[in-house]
C-alpha cells in the first residue's frame, strides 16, 4: 500500500501518519493475521481511503519519497510493529527522514541487524520505545 501511495503521489509523510493512526492499520498491521494480508493493494487502499484523506505533494520541509522508498518504509514499519509488539499508532511520530537514511544499506545488510539498528537509532533503546 505504501508503494501504491507513492505511485499516486500522496504525501508519504501525511499518508504514514494517518495510516498508522487509522482503524485500518489496527486491523491490518497490528494483527498477526488479517484478511488484508492476502488482499490486493488497490482493494486495501480503497478500504483505507474510506477512513483517511491523504494530501498530495510535499511541503517545503519534506523530500519527495519515491514509490520504492515508500514500499520500504511500509515494510520496516510492519517489522517494527511485529518485533516490538507495538500498536501501529505508537510509530506515528517516527522521523521518516531519519528512517530513509537506512535505505542505501538495506539491500546489503542482514534484515535482523538492520531492524535492530533502526530500533536503536530511531526508537532509543534495544528494547524499543523509551
Amino acid at each position: 500500500m505504501f508503494e501504491l501511495a507513492g505511485k499516486r503521489k500522496y504525501n508519504i509523510y501525511d499518508f504514514t501518519r494517518q495510516y498508522l493512526n487509522s482503524h485500518f492499520a489496527n486491523k491490518e498491521m497490528d494483527s498477526g493475521y488479517s484478511v488484508y494480508h492476502c488482499a490486493d493493494a488497490e482493494d486495501c487502499m480503497d478500504n483505507l481511503l474510506r477512513e483517511i484523506k491523504p494530501k498530495f505533494g510535499i511541503n517545503s520541509n519534506e523530500v519527495e519519497i519515491p514509490p520504492f522508498a515508500a514500499h520500504w518504509i511500509g515494510y520496516v514499519l510492519r517489522q517494527l510493529v511485529l518485533e516490538l509488539n507495538l500498536k501501529s499508532s505508537q510509530l506515528a511520530g517516527i522521523d521518516l527522514n531519519r528512517l530513509m537514511l537506512f535505505i542505501p544499506v538495506a539491500e546489503s545488510e542482514d534484515e535482523e541487524y538492520l531492524i535492530e539498528r533502526i530500533k536503536v537509532n530511531l526508537l532509543g533503546t534495544k528494547k524499543g520505545l523509551r
